[in-house]
C-alpha cells in the first residue's frame, strides 16, 4: 500500500513503481476511492508501474479494481503493466 500511496501522493519521487499484493482494502479502500482525484492533481513526467497480486478473493478484488482503473484512461500519466 505504501508504494501506491507514494505513486498517488508524491509521484515525483520515482519514475517506475512495482506493487505486489498491496493492502488497498485498508482504510476503507481510501486510495482506490480517491484515485481519480489524486491522479488529476498530478503534473510532471509520466510514470510506469508494474503490479502483481495473489488470488485471494477479498483482497485481490480491490487490487483488481485498482489496476483496472490504472489501465483505463489516465491521460498518459501512468503506463501500467
Amino acid at each position: 500500500m505504501f508504494i501506491v500511496e507514494i505513486l498517488l501522493l508524491e509521484p515525483d519521487l520515482f519514475d517506475t513503481y512495482q506493487v505486489f499484493d498491496p493492502s488497498l482494502w485498508c482504510n476503507n479502500e481510501q486510495l482506490v476511492n480517491q484515485f481519480s482525484t489524486l491522479l488529476q492533481a498530478q503534473a510532471g513526467q509520466p510514470k510506469t508501474g508494474y503490479s502483481a497480486t495473489g488470488s485471494d478473493a477479498g483482497i485481490g478484488a480491490t487490487t483488481h479494481r485498482f489496476t483496472q482503473m490504472l489501465g483505463g484512461k489516465t491521460e498518459r500519466k501512468i503506463t501500467w503493466h
